[in-house]
């Protein structure tokens, strides 16, 4: 599927407030994504119960989501506004947030061995930074598109709109072994976005999609469908972001210009 700016920047109600011409390249964009998306109808459904409702800034063009010690950290797309925040997870308070320069398009994100690393769209850089004071501590370069970012608690594991999860070193950046092919009956699944790892299986927000895809690690089998979109607000945000509270063993899940971020329990 293609990619440009203005697809990655789709992310509310196509029918809302868009002039002709981007409205008429959307609708092509979806209509495409529809017939080359495999049929998951088989999939198993991943059943939910809804838990809480927190407050969610609505301006924040939500790319990437992790929790970790009562915390979770927030990445928001869109040259000019992309930011890094920290955001108290028992009340969905801000409580930082680094604003990056503005010729960046920040995406995804994710915790590990004391560092928040964070990805940018196509500029090719992944920005690392100290998790207690949220300064930077340098930053990797890569090729591609950088989309979601999780962990296993070892590997940095990276979506970048294919069908293929990278498996990266966090120390260097560089492949640490071989990708992920994601498929649904024998289909290659793309446009793979914000993702999670817990419970032994990656889940993946699928981009313009009010779904999210729960992935076998071994074999890159979608094994498993949530489906989110009683969820959905009114201005009809894209589902983008999803963490995992390893203290409650809920999830966040919230969207791009979403004004609520929901606390479910997978059953």
């Amino acid at each position: 599927m293609m990619s440009t700016e203005k697809d990655k920047s789709a992310g509310f109600d196509p029918t809302v407030g868009v002039e002709r011409g981007r409205l008429d390249l959307i609708e092509n964009i979806m209509q495409m994504a529809a017939e080359k998306f495999p049929d998951l109808s088989l999939i198993p459904p991943i059943k939910y119960d809804e838990v809480r409702r927190y407050p969610h800034d609505p301006k924040a063009f939500t790319e990437g989501l992790d929790y970790h010690e009562g915390f979770l950290y927030e990445s928001t797309g869109r040259r000019g506004s992309s930011s890094l925040r920290r955001i108290d997870a028992k009340t969905g308070e801000l409580k930082d947030m680094r604003s990056l320069d503005k010729k960046f398009f920040a995406e995804g994100l994710t915790v590990l061995n004391g560092k928040i690393f964070q990805l940018t769209y196509t500029d090719q850089v992944c920005f690392v930074y100290d998790l207690k004071t949220m300064c930077p501590l340098h930053k990797f370069s890569y090729k591609g598109e950088g989309w979601g970012l999780t962990n296993d608690g070892y590997h940095l594991i990276m979506s970048n709109h294919t069908a293929q999860l990278l498996i990266i070193d966090p120390n260097t950046f560089q492949m640490a072994g071989k990708p992920i092919s994601v498929s649904a009956n024998g289909e290659p699944v793309e446009t793979l976005n914000e993702l999670e790892h817990f419970q032994g299986s990656i889940f993946a927000n699928v981009f313009l999609r009010s779904f999210v895809v729960r992935i076998d690690k071994t074999s890159g089998q979608i094994n498993g469908l949530l489906d989110l979109s009683a969820l959905q607000p009114a201005n009809g945000g894209v589902l983008n972001g999803i963490a995992y509270n390893e203290d409650s063993g809920n999830c966040f899940v919230t969207g791009k210009n979403w004004d609520v971020l929901f606390e479910i329990h997978l059953k």
